[in-house]
């Protein structure tokens, strides 16, 4: 049975909002994809209204997939039109990012994207950005949070949402006829916050609790040998933490996707930080404390340098954010078993006992 519920407005509402999706990661030399996402939230249809779109420097932009827009130094803008109540539209941004050494793996690739039209009621979704740290190789299935890994704890209050974007690739030889993507909150989000805010495919999205599940049913996602851009997908959505979050509160999140009746492939777990302002900032000098050897094989030493003091805590990232590796160390040098490692890159985050903190790479052969 069908029930007809009459909607009827008893007072026009502008209301227009915006978000940005990272399309894939920021790699050197490669082009990158960026998704701007813009809604008419209102009741009434709107006439005009402009989009502004600015990026990191010497990132070039290659191509804008709606017409009309005027370049400047820092990005474009672009007016658009007859935006009917609740439709959203799609402008993908390609760009190109620089290649190694006018950029270096761990360096943040920044958008912003800004919306604005005459009359709006609600200024609070007019504006987003995206953080992207750039990566060497990497695996395409992956879980990312707009602001980066660290979020400065008084930038950030009960109303904000973390903004989440998982992609998926099918990287094997035939179409994979269903997707199904599995993302089990812990227990520091808010579940009853969650908003789902596009995907790149038609979905159904089940949730249970702190379980969410996306089924893509006949989605028919080619496979990358055959059509590379065809082959990939995303979703995007936000949900609040819970509040009474602290400095140095961690919030992990990763996900699992299945194509077809293959066993899960199980994302990266990225890792939200919440930091005082100070600690974002690297106050500890390059000769603060030393790592080595670098390269390194199976193991590697830190030593705080005597200007210092001591070493509070070592972290390492790999390249797509996961931590692999976690000591509170409190100590003035620390020698730490690499031998189960991968070969390649990985960022080594020192934090000092004057809560100073630096990052320095490390490459294990």
């Amino acid at each position: 049975m069908t029930y007809n519920f009459p909607v009827t407005i008893t007072q026009p509402y502008n209301d227009v909002s915006v978000n940005i999706v990272p399309g894939n990661s920021a790699i050197p030399g490669f082009i990158n994809s960026n998704y701007i996402l813009y809604t008419n939230e209102g009741t009434e249809l709107i006439n005009s209204g402009t989009i502004s779109y600015t990026s990191s420097p010497n990132f070039e932009i290659t191509n804008i997939s709606t017409p009309g827009a005027v370049i400047n130094p820092a990005g474009f803008d672009i007016v658009f039109y007859n935006l009917r109540p609740f439709e959203t539209r799609v402008i993908e941004v390609s760009t190109q990012v620089p290649v190694i050494p006018n950029v270096a793996l761990g360096d943040e690739f920044i958008t912003t994207v800004n919306i604005t039209c005459d009359n709006d009621n609600n200024a609070n979704n007019n504006s987003a950005q995206n953080t992207q740290q750039i990566v060497g190789s990497y695996d395409p299935n992956d879980i990312t949070e707009s602001r980066g890994r660290e979020i400065e704890i008084n930038t950030f209050n009960d109303a904000d949402y973390l903004y989440y974007t998982i992609r998926f690739q099918n990287t094997g030889t035939a179409p994979a006829y269903t997707v199904r993507v599995e993302n089990l909150l812990g227990s520091q989000f808010d579940y009853s916050t969650l908003q789902m805010l596009h995907a790149s495919h038609i979905y159904t999205l089940d949730r249970e609790d702190n379980h969410l599940s996306w089924k893509f049913n006949n989605i028919l996602l080619t496979a990358e040998e055959d059509n590379e851009p065809a082959s990939h997908g995303y979703i995007y959505f936000r949900v609040k933490p819970l509040p009474g979050y602290q400095v140095g509160d961690i919030i992990p999140n990763s996900a699992d996707i299945y194509f077809d009746f293959n066993p899960a492939i199980v994302t990266n777990t990225f890792e939200t930080e919440f930091v005082d302002a100070a600690l974002s900032i690297k106050e500890v000098t390059d000769n603060s404390f030393k790592l080595y050897p670098n390269p390194a094989k199976t193991l590697v030493n830190i030593t705080a340098s005597t200007n210092v003091g001591i070493i509070a805590t070592v972290k390492i990232y790999d390249l797509t954010g996961k931590t692999i590796y976690t000591s509170k160390a409190n100590a003035a040098s620390l020698a730490i078993d690499s031998s189960a490692f991968a070969s390649g890159n990985y960022f080594v985050e020192v934090v000092s006992s004057a809560n100073a903190k630096t990052v320095k790479k490390l490459l294990i052969e």
